[in-house]
This record gives C-alpha cells, structure tokens and sequence, in this order.
C-alpha cells in the first residue's frame, strides 16, 4: 500500500495533467465541453483525470490529507473558471462568468487559509483584502471603457474596507486598529499612483476616521480651554481673513472654493 506521501505525489501529478488537458481543450476547442463538432476531448480529459485525482487521495483513507485534497479539487475548478472566463469573447456573457470566478474563488482560499492555519482575528482582512482586489481586476477586465466602472469599483471599496472597520470596531483591539490604518495607507498609496480614485478616496477616508477613533481617549483627556482657545483662534484668524479680503481684490471666499473644486474635480477626472 502506497505511503501518504506517495499517494499525495500521485495525486498531484495526475491533477497537473488534468489542468494541462483541460488548458489544452479551452484554447484549441473553446470552453464548451459539447458543441456541434462533437465533444471537447481535451476538457473531457482533463475533468476524468481531475476525478481520478481526487479518487487516489480519498482512497488513500488518510484523514490529514482531507483538507489538502479538498483544496487542490476546488483550486482545480476555479483555474477551469478563469480558463473559461479568458477565452469568452461575448461581453455579455463574460459579466456573468467574472461573477462566477468571484464566487468561485473564495471556497479555496478559504480552505488555503486554513491549511496556513491563519488565525480568525485576521480572517476577515484576508478576504476582504482579496474581494477587493479580485473584484477590481476583473471589473477592469470585462469593462474597460464602462462609465459604470468607477461607481462599481467605489462601491468595492467600501464594502471591503467597511467589513474590516465594523470588525475593527467591534474588537476594539490596538493590533486590529493598526493593520487596518496600514491596509488604508496601502490603499491610499495604490490609489495615488496607480490613479484609482476609489481606492485614493477610501484610504483617506478610513485612515482619517480610525486614526480619530483609535485617539479618542487621548482628545477626551484634554481640557476644555484646549478646544476653547482653538475655536476662538480659528474665529479670529477667519474674521482677520475677510477683513483683508475686503480692502483687496482678492475672489470672495466662495469663489475660492468654486475654482478649488474645479481643480480637484479636473484632477480626478483623468483618474480611472
């Protein structure tokens, strides 16, 4: 009787040659198993040897191996889904096989989590962190000159980022508050070079506000002239400003603010 190792080293190469026949059969036939040639013989293939696979690993009636065969099964189903999603040209079509790939993709990770044996108070950033990114590569894929894109990527943005804030918040934990500041300024810095407005726009926007939060204690324990003397320089200082506008030809405060806008507006117009 083969060992654990040799039935797992079986296993694997049997799975490898499943994907190439499977790789074989999308790109010389299409990703149709059955079409009016006939049947795709080398998808055919590919998903018998992917059985046979899985077959080896479970009669191997090796406990440890369950979760490992479960992820190289699933890993091979999601790398079909990316095969079939890549060599579809109908656009229409292609939005519904990007979901396909999204939804597919998270079973497996799941179980590469687990077999890294990631800890559960840092799941919910792994997935939100590949969410993002997954679903952002595949909206630039299927729409690339889609005006929809951007609020769709947006939208992205903030269910990610808000899943890792609400849990941030719930856990009220230092360590938890400090990986999701780096996620933001990881977020903000892509966003800034890469010219992804959602990205840029979120980043701030939760590295602003959980900085805020995280500090509470430290605004609570000022006293209260602190913020006295500070709303009454800023009444100063804005009083002194539009007395000095007045004497000179300067744009009124609003106009100001007008030609800011369109600045920042004409900026991130060039953004994707």
């Amino acid at each position: 009787m083969l060992s654990a190792l040799g039935t797992f080293l079986i296993a694997s190469l049997l799975l490898l040659m499943a994907f190439a026949s499977l790789a074989a059969g999308v790109y010389f036939k299409g990703w149709s198993l059955l079409n009016h040639n006939g049947i795709n013989s080398g998808q055919l293939a590919g998903l018998i040897l992917a059985a046979t696979s899985a077959s080896t690993l479970l009669l191997g009636h090796n406990n440890d191996l369950s979760t490992s065969t479960e992820f190289m099964i699933t890993t091979f189903f999601f790398t079909y889904l990316i095969l079939v999603f890549i060599k579809e040209t109908n656009e229409s079509i292609r939005y519904g096989k990007a979901t396909a790939v999204l939804i597919g993709f998270f079973y497996p990770y799941s179980l590469l989590l687990s077999l890294l044996s990631i800890s559960n108070d840092w799941l919910i950033y792994a997935h939100s962190v590949a969410f993002m990114v997954l679903a952002s590569i595949l909206l630039r894929k299927v729409s690339k000159i889609a005006l929809w894109r951007a609020y769709a990527e947006t939208a992205v943005a903030i269910i990610g980022f808000g899943a890792m804030s609400f849990y941030t918040l719930a856990e009220q934990n230092l360590a938890n508050s400090l990986v999701l500041s780096i996620l933001a300024v990881v977020a903000l810095l892509i966003g800034f070079f890469l010219k992804y407005a959602a990205y840029f726009l979120t980043g701030i926007i939760v590295l602003f506000s959980n900085t805020l939060y995280t500090t509470r204690d430290a605004w609570g324990s000022l006293p209260w002239w602190v913020y006295l003397m500070t709303a009454g320089a800023a009444l100063i200082s804005f009083a002194t400003y539009q007395e000095w506008k007045k004497r000179d030809d300067t744009p009124s405060l609003r106009e100001q603010w007008q030609l800011f806008s369109n600045k920042v507006k004409r900026y991130f117009s060039r953004w994707t």
